[in-house]
């Protein structure tokens, strides 16, 4: 039986391997993303501030719906302009505002999980999959997130019946072609892998996978890609859309802290009685030095490249996880990145400015 407390060094660096470490960027100019426009049309016409529009399109009636928002509500005032793509943010915020604005959530007026599975996970295999997201989602509550946007899990043995159900239910148009080679590329040579998009985890199973020794690498999993679709609700999910590697940095935020944040979620969801201090001595004696000048590097797609890179990821998340909030810091920095860059938002989140955290990283 896995025992948390006696977790072995090897086990540590085993978990931070396991765990798929690229999210999904999809490329397109806009996301459809009707449930949560129509979530904001919903709410700004419940308050009185425009008539509801026959259609959920982006539109002007959003615009006016986002700035008479603004006026009336403070909290809201700095928030990125609305777009299709970060509507599911601005719906979030509002219901956090108002109690009774909530109703209009997608992940009220439908489901909260939506479960895709295949005929070829048995109806064993698909609980320890709803099980393990129970376990991810009850963690992420103790620290008071709420998810605005419901969450499909797709789950399959089969890579090509993934990418037709990837192609489905993406909010940004993707073609067959280019969804097979996300799914080859995370999917190939795992016992159980997976990968946040916006909206959606999908999950990769192989088929030879020995059940009753996968609980613990499920909950590792749903709890590391449930951060990312935290981040993508709390701040929106345009940032996918983005073409400038500057303004990606400037929204999204370095890939190290994207990571970092998710690695350093999963660790304390699955050993919650465990002190982020030794998860820190065990990355640090077991690895050899680090460089805070390499840690500023690994800021782009391009940093998974690195083979260290899982390993600086997950230092850099257990060190900010240490710092004022703890690990509720990253949720700080994640409403804070929904109004202003990225190096503003870590510094006001985590007391250090991304200059001095490279100074100090080693």
């Amino acid at each position: 039986m896995f025992n948390p407390l006696r977790i072995n060094r090897a086990s540590y660096f085993a978990l931070v391997a396991f765990v798929a470490l690229v999210c999904c960027f999809i490329p397109k100019a806009y996301a459809k993303n009707l449930p949560a426009l129509k979530c904001v049309h919903e709410q700004a016409a419940s308050l009185g501030l425009i008539q509801k529009p026959n259609d959920d399109q982006f539109s002007e009636q959003t615009i006016k719906a986002a700035d008479l928002i603004s006026t009336r509500f403070e909290q809201l005032k700095n928030l990125r302009s609305i777009t299709s793509d970060n509507a599911i943010a601005w719906c979030r915020e509002l219901g956090l505002i108002d109690e009774k604005l909530k109703e209009f959530w997608p992940s009220k007026t439908g489901a909260k999980f939506e479960y895709i599975f295949s005929k070829q996970l048995n109806p064993g295999q698909q609980l320890a999959i709803q099980n393990a997201l129970l376990f991810a989602f009850r963690y992420f509550s103790s620290l008071d997130v709420e998810l605005a946007g419901t969450v499909k899990i797709i789950a399959s043995t089969d890579h090509f019946e993934l990418a037709e159900n990837l192609v489905d239910n993406s909010q940004y148009p993707i073609s067959l072609a280019k969804a097979t080679s996300i799914i080859n590329r995370q999917c190939t040579g795992r016992g159980i892998g997976g990968f946040n998009a916006p909206g959606m985890i999908i999950i990769c199973v192989n088929p030879r996978t020995y059940w009753r020794q996968v609980q613990v690498n499920l909950r590792m999993l749903l709890a590391h890609e449930l951060s990312h679709e935290i981040q993508r609700q709390m701040t929106g999910y345009r940032p996918i859309a983005i073409d400038s590697e500057d303004d990606y940095l400037n929204e999204v935020g370095p890939l190290w802290l994207v990571e970092g944040s998710a690695i350093a979620f999963q660790f304390k969801a699955l050993l919650p009685y465990v002190d982020v201090n030794e998860h820190i001595s065990v990355f640090r004696s077991d690895v050899g030095g680090y460089s805070g000048e390499k840690l500023s590097k690994l800021i782009y797609a391009d940093a998974t490249s690195d083979r260290e890179f899982p390993n600086y990821a997950a230092l850099a998340g257990h060190l900010l996880a240490q710092r004022g909030e703890k690990h509720k810091g990253f949720l700080t920095y994640w409403t804070l990145l929904a109004r202003e860059n990225w190096q503003s938002a870590f510094t006001k989140a985590f007391g250090i400015t991304p200059e001095a955290f490279y100074r100090e990283f080693q």
